[in-house]
């Protein structure tokens, strides 16, 4: 009997402090990596001396393009970036005229990765609208709504606009995707490395959990099965408490826009919506993120545009190989179409705005 007690005890010990082992691992394996100063100064230091990259150091932003730049459009090996003096693609100067003046904002969607800088849908709008507007993209690929409204309050605020137009996409609820990493990179922010990067799985962290669930329930049916294919920054678009952390830290700052400024969200659909809409699914689960921004959007008395609508043929599906080049990414169909699509809704809505200011 003595014998057996005494097994047992070790045995509990060793199960103890293999307990603790393990979270002494887990704790470092999973730690947040925050940047450190001397982590920016050495970010800085990389990226302004390389002469060659789109990109310059900002301690606020993470990153941003370029003033007066010129080199190879991000997502493409032939096609030509340029930015003007205000960081804005192409070579193009804001105008000191009387032009109307819309400004867009963005990540690498609005940017037009792997298109050629004249065929992407802001420049498409420009023809649209004539020379008595002048249409500007400010976009940078990887930045969120959180880099985007920090961008213009830092640099474009003191422009008299006559709207600015915030494009939206699934992976934009975080404050940071992508940080500077290199002079030639850029590595997971913190924040996306605790949601378990951008195919995590339920081991990390109870965020984790919840995106594995909402994966798992969309693959178990076959008209949402699509859906399961998003990425995580993509996923936690269908997490209602990160809606709520969105509008707290981002939105309800970027509505005060509206208060001078005609203030336009546009949200772009990811490819695998636009599967599941044609395959049946139901529309308040596929674009359930849309159905969020848009209440937030409809109490804040900010027009909103859903651009799914510009993707769906008379017969409700279109050939989606036309319209994207991956899950998030248009081709140059899909830009013509977006700006169709977009075009008499700005020039309206701006009018309308003049009419009621007068």
């Amino acid at each position: 009997m003595h014998f057996k007690n005494k097994t047992l005890w070790i045995y509990v010990c060793f199960l103890v402090v293999l307990a603790i082992l393990f979270q002494l691992s887990a704790s470092y394996i999973l730690r947040s990596r925050k940047i450190k100063k001397e982590d920016f100064e050495q970010a800085k230091k990389l990226m302004d001396s390389n002469i060659l990259a789109l990109y310059e150091f900002e301690p606020e932003i993470s990153y941003m393009f370029k003033p007066n730049f010129s080199g190879i459009r991000h997502g493409s090996d032939e096609f030509v970036h340029r930015t003007n003096s205000r960081r804005l693609l192409g070579d193009r100067e804001i105008s000191s005229s009387h032009q109307r003046k819309i400004l867009f904002l963005g990540d690498s969607v609005t940017y037009g990765d792997g298109v050629q800088y004249e065929k992407i849908f802001t420049m498409r709008l420009q023809g649209l609208a004539g020379n008595t507007w002048q249409l500007l993209n400010g976009s940078c690929p990887g930045w969120s709504t959180r880099q985007e409204a920090l961008f213009y309050q830092k640099f474009l605020s003191d422009i008299k606009w006559d709207a600015v137009v915030i494009n939206f996409c699934l992976n934009d609820l975080l404050n940071y995707e992508w940080i500077y990493d290199s002079d030639t990179s850029f590595k997971m922010s913190s924040e996306l490395d605790n949601i378990g990067g951008l195919f995590g799985v339920k081991s990390k962290v109870a965020e984790s959990v919840r995106l594995w669930e909402i994966r798992r329930n969309f693959g178990l049916n076959k008209k949402t099965k699509p859906l399961s294919l998003h990425n995580n920054t993509c996923l936690i678009a269908w997490e209602t408490d990160k809606w709520q952390e969105y509008y707290a830290e981002t939105l309800s700052r970027l509505f005060l826009i509206n208060n001078h400024t005609l203030l336009i969200v546009v949200a772009f659909p990811s490819r695998f919506q636009m599967e599941a809409l044609n395959l049946g699914a139901p529309a308040d689960v596929v674009l359930y993120p849309q159905g969020m921004l848009r209440a937030y959007c409809k109490a804040a008395n900010v027009l909103f545009i859903d651009l799914s609508r510009a993707f769906t043929g008379k017969e409700g599906s279109v050939a989606l190989d036309d319209i994207f080049f991956d899950d998030l990414h248009l081709t140059p169909k899909g830009h013509e179409s977006a700006a169709a699509y977009l075009w008499p809704r700005l020039n309206r809505a701006v009018h309308q705005r003049t009419i009621s200011n007068n």
